[in-house]
């Protein structure tokens, strides 16, 4: 029987929030296409797993250093800076890090202790006292202990889609794929995860095939991956040694691995076809430890929700609310590759904020100032807040909040799609009745 707890939001020494996102395209790099996506792309990073965690863990450093004497930074000790990263930006070159090698009694080991051993010392920068009253939200880190069986039925599924649809779609006379062709998979994915609407076109048949296919391999998944986000508090407090909040992604979305092996001078690594989440038990999002995986959790007595892309869209979060009201959060975060905002799926209180750090879409609303490369931020204040009694409830936004943008350029081109990217640094936000 579920014990009903209530986390409540208590005195906090914050009084206020600002968040910082770092706009960072995360997507696969795509051999046929300008945008990095899933249906023919390759992942980017090294083969040296240690120096692939590295390099990236740098590179959060480097951007958080980079802005933490920015005037646009609430220098203020009652105000909690909240940096959020992108899904996907710790992934390495095979689309998850394997580490049964490293941990031989591996089936007692997950994300949790793999993020101790690794990314947790390499991140040290953040945990001295220059980043006290900071608070890392890490993207995801995608780790596994099962190996890829390039013998296991489903790994060349994705390369026969991509040749039937290519079949029904040739080449043209200089032998290349129109746009529209090549993306088609590309939008019939986004359409299977309810990211963009159904549109009148030639390949809604084909549609349901891939539709049906990706099913049956999720259902059939040989390979368990976790999608995990750690939340590692900066700084550090009377001498007290903080450890970080993992949440683990719910749900898979038919775009989170790349669906090809075509490329044979490359090891293509875990495959949408092979792959699948760790199933998460029970309709109780409030964390009971720091390393379960559920979603919800309470830092110096402000109250978090962390959706992890399709999660939201999936209303992971709503529904744990629909089921024992009242729960509502202070601070809810997407971090996301290819997910907005979504007024059904936001159960922070009235006067509480809603943020999305995305790397893959641009949403052109000038009053974010400037999107990054094939990725954005947004915040946005509640409100009214969501009401899970109603029919088709949704929470009552404000517009999107207006963040000082800083241009920066990665020092290290093989991590990501692009070099360039964007820090969005928000105006400090109330915390209400915190």
């Amino acid at each position: 029987m579920e014990v009903e707890v209530k986390y409540k939001s208590k005195n906090s020494r914050y009084s206020k929030v600002q968040f910082i996102g770092m706009c960072i395209c995360t997507t696969p790099s795509d051999l046929d296409s300008i945008e990095g996506t899933s249906d023919n792309g390759v992942y980017l990073g090294y083969e040296k797993m240690e120096d692939d965690m590295t390099r990236r863990a740098n590179a959060v450093i480097s951007a958080a250093q980079s802005i933490i004497n920015s005037e646009a930074i609430d220098k203020s000790d009652s105000t909690l800076k909240v940096f959020v990263i992108p899904e996907f930006f710790f992934r390495g070159n095979k689309g998850a890090y394997y580490y049964a090698n490293d941990f031989p009694e591996s089936d007692f080991y997950n994300s949790y202790d793999f993020f101790i051993k690794y990314l947790y010392n390499m991140l040290n920068t953040l945990k001295t006292s220059a980043f006290q009253n900071w608070l890392f939200v890490l993207g995801t880190v995608l780790t596994t202990k099962d190996s890829v069986d390039k013998n296991a039925p489903a790994y060349a599924t994705g390369d026969n889609l991509l040749d039937v649809y290519y079949r029904l779609h040739p080449k043209d006379a200089n032998g290349n794929l129109s746009e529209t062709v090549r993306g088609g998979i590309r939008s019939m994915l986004k359409v299977i995860d309810g990211k963009v609407p159904v549109s009148d076109n030639q390949d809604l048949a084909y549609q349901d095939i891939l539709k049906d296919t990706l099913n049956y391999c999720d259902a059939t998944a040989s390979v368990v991956i976790e999608n995990s986000c750690f939340v590692l508090p900066g700084g550090i407090l009377d001498g007290g040694v903080y450890l970080p909040e993992k949440i683990l992604k719910k749900y898979k979305s038919k775009e989170d691995f790349v669906l090809n092996s075509k490329y044979k001078e490359i090891d293509t690594g875990y495959l949408q076809t092979i792959t699948g989440y760790t199933d998460i038990q029970g309709s109780d999002e409030r964390k009971k430890k720091i390393m379960d995986e559920y979603a919800i959790f309470e830092y110096e007595g402000i109250v978090f929700g962390i959706d992890i892309c399709l999660d939201h869209s999936r209303q992971r979060l709503f529904n744990f609310l629909s089921k024992y009201p009242d729960n509502y959060v202070d601070v809810q975060i997407v971090t996301s590759c290819g997910m907005s905002i979504r007024e059904n799926a936001v159960i922070a209180k009235t006067g509480g904020t809603v943020f999305n750090c995305d790397g893959e879409y641009t949403l052109n609303d000038p009053k974010l100032a400037t999107d990054g490369n094939h990725s954005h931020t947004s915040l946005r204040i509640v409100q009214t807040q969501i009401n899970p009694a109603v029919p088709n409830p949704a929470a009552v936004l404000s517009d999107n909040l207006t963040p000082v943008d800083v241009p920066c350029t990665l020092s290290d081109g093989n991590l990501y799609p692009y070099t360039d990217y964007h820090l969005h640094i928000y105006p400090s936000q109330a915390l209400g009745n915190v």
